[in-house]
């Protein structure tokens, strides 16, 4: 893997840990203002921008809050329903007015060539 990194993209420490383990190798944000293409190279940081590994992004998706939910990818957490995601994603996005229709940038990498710093 080129190590020139792209972007940094910051997790909750709570995430960290499913990061490193390969449980977690997915993300979808809300207003994601880099251009995230497959194969650019990204710094994945904790809360205070700590980089914690640098991976290769293999996928990229723009999607509704709606088709993300429904589609309950590996390599992200569950939701109970509809309404706990939204909900969650208010708590990340306090400023935002999401709804169904919201789109969300859906970013995954491959965890088994995860590389820790």
């Amino acid at each position: 893997m080129n190590s020139e990194v792209d972007y940094d993209v910051k997790f909750a420490n709570t995430h960290i840990p499913a990061i490193t383990r390969g449980t977690k190798w997915l993300t979808a944000r809300y207003g994601f203002e880099s251009t995230v293409s497959k194969g650019d190279i990204a710094s994945l940081c904790d809360e205070e921008g700590n980089q914690i590994a640098l991976v290769e992004i293999t996928r990229v998706e723009v999607m509704s809050v709606q088709a993300f939910y429904e589609s309950d990818f590996d390599g992200h957490r569950s939701y109970s329903d509809l309404d706990s995601f939204i909900e969650i994603l208010h708590e990340y996005y306090p400023d935002a007015d999401i709804d169904l229709s919201t789109h969300l940038t859906v970013i995954w990498w491959n965890p088994e060539t995860i590389t820790e710093t």
